[in-house]
């Protein structure tokens, strides 16, 4: 009956459902490392942003010492 329709027999169905829901798993593992590694890069750009903050205030507070003295 599946192949009146244009479907392949049962058996294959079968494996193409299989198929399926392995590949929906790893899309779901793939979406989990985006968000891991999403995280990680938003850490280390608020990292950077906390150390060229802090060198640029300890450049300019080295800047107005020399010119102080």
């Amino acid at each position: 009956m599946a192949q009146d329709v244009g479907l392949p027999p049962n058996e294959d169905l079968h494996v193409l459902r299989g198929r399926v829901a392995e590949l929906g798993e790893l899309v779901q593992s793939l979406r989990n490392q985006i968000s891991d590694l999403t995280d990680d890069l938003d850490a280390a750009r608020a990292t950077k942003r906390e150390l060229m903050t802090h060198l640029n205030t300890t450049r300019a507070a080295s800047i107005a010492e020399v010119h102080l003295q």
